[in-house]
């Protein structure tokens, strides 16, 4: 299946150096926020690290100070390591993963999180003492653990500011944990909504002489809040003045933008007789009862299905203040490219979402078809244009569970595409008007708004939608 309305192309370049090698360590894979690396049930034999997981050589021995530096080089995991194992190195210790510095080499375990859409990052994990050679006389050493973030995948790491270290007791075998603690930390604002924030957890010589404590982590939680979009799409988007050639638009203030950019569209349409067609006339009354186990008594075709459907005067209201609103077609076949048309506005209330999802289903996969933000003072046609080959079911969804209300009318499912003409792309403005001039008579022009403080831009408003004026013919005698 394949979207092409506001479709993107991303291209990777992949290029080789010959004849050159530069050290370097493995970068983990970003997890998407709340993350769980649980090593409990690891397997205690494996040398390969978690998912999300790498473990580093990041200087060439121990050393009283922190490596800041990037890694030098991957380690390799030593499999079923206990408190006896004294090389250097990433241990496997039986439901811990853990570090032991040597005069040979530092080394670190290192994660990779996407805080993307989170701030107030909050970091918990289990650390301990594995290996613990302390004996008063010949060990002495006390060292440090302590863990370190950086944004992105160069320069040096910072430390977070939280550290552990291991006591005067001596343990030589076994896995079983010393002094386990359970740590929480607050990362910086910096590492809010961040494409990669990597942290890693590295040791370094404190006091005292002889052989090295190693370390270990059982467990490590990422989680963080949903950072507020301060940058909202325009609303409530209105047309002004209309002419042969031009159309003038206004919209409200969006707070704290200090720009716009818009998108408009020229729609050549070809009249076709739609696949598949709802106008959701019968459902006339305002109905405080969901109808979704009848609505096959309201529409025109059976099959539809529902959930939290209500009548609203000639159209339906999806969702309630406690249940997400949700409409699917019955069974249709497409036949390739095909346009979804409908209208829909979102529930006018301060503590309304406006977005929703719309989706194909075909056979147990679920594709989503695109994101739409909904005014909440008017009601706007949208065409969403996809590549669906065979029978499956269109649909409609809120995307919050709770306080996501919208409405849906004159529903339909066309063969083909609109032809659409981008007439200008990313035009900014300053005010929260414009006015498109120089347009062809009698044509559909569509389009969509973002707000813009620097770098930062909203999401795309409704579709906003007008016909210029046909020209009309003065003939002189």
């Amino acid at each position: 299946m394949k979207v092409v309305l506001f479709s993107r192309t991303m291209c990777v370049l992949l290029g080789s150096i010959l004849c050159a090698r530069v050290a370097h360590g493995t970068e983990p894979v970003p997890q998407e926020l709340p993350c769980l690396f649980d090593f409990s049930t690891w397997d205690a034999s494996s040398t390969n690290y978690p998912l999300g997981i790498m473990g580093w050589r990041v200087a060439a021995e121990s050393s009283s100070k922190f490596s800041l530096a990037s890694a030098l080089s991957d380690a390799l995991l030593k499999a079923s390591s206990s408190a006896s194992e004294t090389s250097g190195g990433a241990h496997n210790y039986t439901g811990k993963l853990g570090i032991l510095d040597t005069s040979s080499g530092a080394y670190a375990l290192a994660c990779a999180l996407c805080t993307k859409g989170q701030m107030n990052i909050r970091v918990t994990f289990d650390i301990m003492t594995l290996r613990n050679p302390f004996n008063g006389t010949s060990n002495t050493r006390t060292n440090e653990c302590g863990l370190f973030y950086r944004v992105g995948t160069s320069g040096d790491f910072t430390f977070a500011g939280i550290s552990y270290t291991n006591t005067a007791t001596q343990q030589i075998t076994g896995t079983t944990p010393q002094n386990p603690q359970t740590l929480t930390i607050q990362l910086p604002s910096a590492c809010n909504a961040q494409a990669v924030v990597q942290l890693r957890w590295s040791a370094r010589d404190l006091t005292g002489g002889g052989s090295r404590p190693s370390f270990a982590l059982g467990r490590i939680a990422v989680s963080g809040d949903v950072a507020p979009n301060t940058l909202t799409p325009p609303q409530n988007i209105r047309k002004i003045a209309i002419s042969a050639t031009s159309l003038h638009f206004t919209w409200d203030p969006v707070p704290s933008a200090t720009a716009y950019a818009l998108d408009l569209y020229a729609c050549l349409e070809t009249p076709r007789v739609p696949i598949f067609q709802e106008d959701f006339n019968a459902f006339d009354g305002a109905s405080n009862t969901s109808l979704e186990n009848v609505l096959d008594d309201y529409t025109r075709t059976n099959g539809w299905t529902g959930q939290a459907v209500y009548e609203a005067a000639g159209c339906v209201r999806l969702g309630n203040s406690s249940t997400r609103g949700w409409l699917q077609t019955p069974l249709v076949t497409a036949p390739g490219k095909c346009s979804l048309t409908f209208e829909a506005q979102a529930w006018d209330h301060e503590e309304e979402a406006t977005s929703i999802d719309a989706y194909c289903i075909q056979g147990a996969t679920t594709n989503l078809l695109q994101t739409l933000y909904l005014s909440k003072t008017n009601r706007q046609s949208y065409v969403i244009q996809a590549e669906v080959q065979g029978e499956c079911r269109f649909g409609l969804t809120a995307r919050q569970n709770t306080r996501n209300r919208f409405f849906v009318d004159n529903l339909s499912l066309c063969p083909g595409w609109q032809n659409q003409t981008l007439v200008t792309n990313n035009m900014i403005t300053t005010e929260n008007r414009v006015c498109f001039q120089g347009l062809r008579a009698g044509v559909l022009y569509k389009g969509v708004i973002r707000a813009i403080n620097g770098s930062e831009q909203s999401a795309n408003s409704a579709e906003f939608s007008a016909k210029t004026f046909n020209a009309t013919l003065i003939l002189l005698n």
